[in-house]
């Protein structure tokens, strides 16, 4: 991923979500969109990227629709990643999308406190360390890829998720899973409330282009040398495919070079919510 060239102004719209499917029942303008991407939904807000050469009539004509709320331009390579957008972080809402039995879900991210990922053996059917993981203040239960064989048969991935599914509901958490190859998706979409780019999988373009055409929340694990700029990146992949449920886990990385070391990115680049690393200090 080339990173460090220098970006031309391109201007992305802020649309009213509310109102932006009756907008399409009545159809576009022809040419309104003309040059432009997907429009990007997530929960409660809408955007579409008008590319970097919007004719200023375009751009007039888009701000006298009813559903446009603004336009905003934007230098920096990632434009819908860009935190010129909104100012501010955007929650996503994990569950409550019939999986995890509970209507409102779980909001990740804003200005609320940081969320703990547990992370569970891929395997594991003990309720008890569940319970105990969200009574410890876990709110998402997370899994990794699942390969150790039962009873001398190794069940396949849909059957897996299945019994991480059940376990999750009966602690009442919503449930995360790791997904390493875009063929896996299909058998974890029914089950998972979030599906998780781990860091050595954050530049695999094509499983980020095939989780932008979900509307599930994507998580992406920054890579260790990985730069700020190139993990925003590869949130834009998955947003420029009309998923805006995208939120950035922050590990940090071994390094004292300063694109490279780790700092609290919720409060710099990015808008999509994420880990505050290092953590804030305790009295």
């Amino acid at each position: 991923m080339t990173t460090g060239a220098a970006s031309a102004e391109a201007h992305v719209a802020i649309l009213d979500s509310s109102a932006i499917q009756e907008a399409a029942a009545r159809g576009t303008p022809d040419g309104m969109w003309e040059g432009s991407g997907n429009i990007v939904r997530g929960d409660g807000w809408a955007a579409i990227g008008l590319g970097d050469r919007a004719a200023s009539e375009s751009l007039e004509r888009l701000r006298s629709l009813d559903w446009v709320e603004r336009i905003v331009a934007v230098s920096t390579p990632f434009r819908l990643a860009s935190r010129a957008l909104f100012q501010r972080d955007l929650p996503v809402r994990l569950g409550g999308r019939g999986t995890s039995g509970r209507e409102a879900g779980t909001a990740v991210g804003g200005r609320g406190s940081v969320t703990i990922v547990a992370t569970l053996p891929a395997r594991s059917q003990n309720e008890r360390s569940a319970r105990r993981a969200v009574a410890a203040g876990a709110t998402v239960l997370h899994f990794g890829r699942a390969s150790s064989p039962v009873g001398g048969r190794a069940p396949s991935l849909r059957e897996r998720m299945a019994g991480l599914r059940e376990l999750c509901d009966g602690v009442g958490a919503p449930m995360s899973v790791a997904v390493a190859d875009a063929r896996q998706i299909g058998d974890v979409i029914e089950t998972a409330d979030a599906l998780v780019v781990e860091a050595h999988s954050m530049q695999d373009f094509s499983l980020l282009r095939e989780l932008g055409r979900l509307d599930r929340p994507v998580v992406i694990k920054r890579a260790s040398g990985a730069t700020v700029e190139e993990f925003l990146l590869a949130a834009e992949y998955v947003l420029a495919g009309g998923n805006g449920r995208v939120i950035l886990c922050d590990p940090g990385v071994r390094s004292f070079v300063t694109p490279l070391r780790p700092r609290p990115i919720r409060r710099s680049s990015p808008r999509c919510p994420g880990r505050r690393w290092p953590p804030a200090p305790t009295a």
